[in-house]
């Protein structure tokens, strides 16, 4: 089964879709320090995991992919951020080198925004006078994907 996975990462059959969340400031939270001695945040970790999944692949699928035509393995990752967060997020993954992957394997994609409601449902409003808005949710964030193309 492990050669079967390594075979579809090789073609790009499969990928890495990440939920991400945000906080009130509207920075997302794969982007926050987890506290570890490294500094690094959870996106960097995945990020780094699949720097070292891509590599796994090149190495256990070379012989049979041959090295005429060889490729090197590239898994797409795609990060589902609120509306509100995604240029923010865009900018955060430039500055941070997009982690050593290549720009052109990560795709950002925003969700729709449902409105907040506090205890009493009511909905919440910002200091600006719109409405709080997050992520609709696991459901949407497929469609999120769809839509994205």
């Amino acid at each position: 089964w492990v050669m079967a996975g390594h075979r579809l990462l090789a073609e790009v059959k499969v990928g890495v879709v990440i939920l991400a969340n945000t906080d009130a400031a509207d920075t997302p939270a794969c982007f926050a320090d987890e506290g570890l001695p490294s500094g690094k945040s959870s996106l960097q970790l995945l990020c780094e995991r699949v720097l070292r999944l891509q590599s796994l692949v090149d190495r256990a699928t070379l012989q049979e992919r041959g090295r005429q035509g060889w490729e090197p393995c590239v898994i797409p990752i795609y990060l589902v951020f609120s509306q509100s967060s995604v240029d923010h997020a865009k900018s955060l993954l430039a500055n941070r080198s997009y982690f050593g992957l290549a720009p052109s394997q990560l795709y950002v994609c925003p969700q729709e925004e449902s409105p907040t409601f506090d205890d009493e449902g009511s909905v919440c409003f910002a200091p600006e006078g719109h409405v709080v808005g997050h992520g609709s949710g696991p459901g949407c964030a497929l469609r999120a994907l769809v839509d994205a193309g």
